[in-house]
């Protein structure tokens, strides 16, 4: 897979530009998500099922939607640590 860049992972060129998403612990993305190039999801942050994600995830938050927004808080019993 790869996004609409200048390179779409041909050339050895990419890898001094091309930025990749960052899935921190305990993030979650749910199915058919679209995350841009260059986002951070961040520990217990959690994307929900189609959004596209033009920001960044904040820890312990849930985005949904086009563009993806902050709906909730992640719930306490859904945190990694109390897995």
């Amino acid at each position: 897979m790869t996004t609409n860049d200048n390179y779409l992972a041909r050339s050895q060129e990419r890898f001094g530009k091309f930025k990749g998403v960052t899935v921190k612990t305990g993030g979650r993305i749910g199915a058919n998500a679209i995350i841009l190039p260059g986002k951070v999801i961040e520990e217990d942050g959690t994307v929900g099922a189609g959004s596209v994600v033009t920001k960044d995830v904040k820890e312990r938050e849930l985005v949904v939607g086009v563009p993806a927004k902050k709906l909730r808080d992640v719930s306490e019993d859904q945190l990694l640590k109390n897995q």
